[in-house]
């Protein structure tokens, strides 16, 4: 008899065991959990601002570049003109 109650209290100590591991672990499976879905949304957002930095440095070549074909066309005619304004005098 002493011997059953034993064990019964050898199986007690066991389920508790087990059921507290299975706690630490299903905390330790939500912490993780939570991780991954900081880290997705961390990388949507950096998708987004990569869309966004990828537009805005294409306006910016494209304002450059008729900033740069403009200054060139403003170059090559202002000595043009001004030769035409030494001639006048």
């Amino acid at each position: 008899m002493l011997d059953c109650n034993v064990m019964a209290g050898d199986q007690r100590d066991d389920v508790d065991r087990v059921t507290e591991e299975n706690k630490r672990l299903q905390s330790l499976l939500e912490e993780r959990d939570k991780r991954i879905h900081n880290l997705e949304f961390k990388l949507q957002q950096l998708m987004v601002d990569t869309r966004t930095t990828s537009e805005e440095n294409a306006t910016l070549k494209r304002a450059l570049s008729a900033l740069t074909a403009s200054a060139s066309s403003t170059s090559t005619n202002a000595p043009a003109s001004s030769t035409a304004k030494e001639t006048k005098k």
